[in-house]
C-alpha cells in the first residue's frame, strides 16, 4: 500500500480543519516526530491496536488525531505507533489548528479506553517536568480555596480545564512552589507546595515584614530544609513533623492526606513562630474534633 496521504474530504470550521488521509509507517513517523510532550505509550495499548489491525478488525469510528494550533500532534499517539509497527496503511480522519485552550476538553467525557489523559499528563504537556507532583500541589491548593480539607473521600468536581486555568494563572508561583517541596523528601510536596503557595512573596511582603527582616517564601524553605534535617529537640516543631511523617510512612493504617497537611500546617504555624510543641496531631472527629488549620505568617 501506498505511504501518501490522500485527502479525500475536508471541511472547515473557523480555525478547525478536517480531513481523511491514508496515513503509513513513514508519514506515522513524521506525525509522531511533531508530538507535544507525549506521555509514556502504553505498550498492551498498542499491541492491541497492532494485532486489530492485522486482523482487518481495525475500523473507522470517526475518532481522529488532533493537531493543535502549532503543528504539534495532541491525539492519536498509540494508532500511530500501531501503524509504524503493523507496516500497513489506513485512513484516518486528521483534525488540525486545536485551540490550546481547547485541548484540555478532549478527554473530559470520561475514560474511552486509554486515551483518558490525567492532570498530570497535561501539566508535563505544558512543560512541567514532575507532572504527578505539580497535580497534587495544584489539587491541594484547590481544596484549600475552597474549603474541602476535611472531605475525606478526596473527591474533586472540578475539571481539568478549571485546574489547568489555576495553573496558567499563578504559574510562576506554582513552578517556585514546586522547586521548594522538592528541598524535603519528608513532607509530601501536595502539603509542602501548599505552604509556599500561600507564603506572601518576596517581592510584595508587607512592610512590617520588611522591617522585621522577614521574607517569607524564604523562611518557608528553611522550614522544609529543617524538617528534611530532623534535628532539634523534642519541642522543635520540624523535628516532629520529621518523626511524626516517618511514624507515618512505617504504620500499617496511612494517614489520609487532609491529616498529613493538617499537622504540616501545625508544624509550620509553630516552627516559624518559635512556639515549642510536644504533641503534634490533628483530629477531625469526634468528640475533641477540630476545626482545620489555617496556615499563618505571623512576624515575631
Amino acid at each position: 500500500m501506498a505511504n501518501a496521504t490522500s485527502a479525500m474530504r475536508t471541511t472547515s470550521s473557523d480555525l478547525l480543519t478536517a480531513q481523511f488521509e491514508m496515513i503509513g509507517p513513514h508519514l506515522a513517523k513524521q506525525y509522531l516526530d511533531k508530538g507535544a510532550n507525549f506521555r509514556e505509550p502504553s505498550a498492551a495499548h498498542v499491541k492491541s491496536l497492532v494485532e486489530q489491525m492485522k486482523r482487518g478488525r481495525w475500523k473507522e469510528n470517526g475518532y481522529p488525531l488532533r493537531f493543535r494550533t502549532d503543528g504539534k500532534l495532541i491525539d492519536g499517539q498509540h494508532r500511530l505507533l500501531a501503524v509504524i509497527e503493523t507496516g500497513m496503511t489506513f485512513r484516518f480522519l486528521v483534525v488540525s489548528n486545536v485551540p490550546f485552550d481547547a485541548e484540555t476538553t478532549i478527554d473530559e467525557g470520561g475514560k474511552t479506553g486509554l486515551q483518558f489523559r490525567t492532570l498530570a499528563e497535561h501539566l508535563h504537556n505544558r512543560g512541567v517536568e514532575d507532572g504527578t507532583a505539580m497535580a497534587s500541589i495544584l489539587r491541594n491548593v484547590y481544596r484549600h480555596h475552597n474549603g474541602l480539607q476535611t472531605d475525606r473521600s478526596g473527591k474533586i468536581t472540578a475539571s481539568i480545564s478549571q485546574f489547568l486555568e489555576l495553573f496558567l494563572k499563578h504559574r510562576d508561583k506554582f513552578q517556585d512552589a514546586l522547586e521548594a517541596a522538592e528541598i524535603s523528601s519528608i513532607v509530601p510536596k501536595s502539603a509542602s507546595g501548599l505552604i509556599y503557595f500561600l507564603a506572601p512573596s518576596n517581592s510584595s511582603s508587607c512592610e512590617e515584614d520588611a522591617q522585621h527582616g522577614i521574607i517569607w517564601e524564604d523562611t518557608v524553605r528553611a522550614f522544609l530544609s529543617a524538617v528534611q534535617a530532623g534535628v532539634g529537640t523534642n519541642t522543635d516543631a520540624a523535628a516532629l513533623l520529621h518523626l511524626r511523617i516517618l511514624s507515618h510512612r512505617s504504620a500499617k493504617a496511612k494517614l489520609p492526606m487532609s491529616e498529613l497537611t493538617a499537622i504540616t500546617i501545625k508544624a509550620w504555624n509553630a516552627w516559624h513562630q518559635g512556639v515549642p510543641i510536644r504533641r503534634l496531631m490533628w483530629t477531625s472527629v469526634g468528640a475533641h474534633a477540630e476545626a482545620f488549620p489555617q496556615v499563618e505568617f505571623v512576624s515575631r
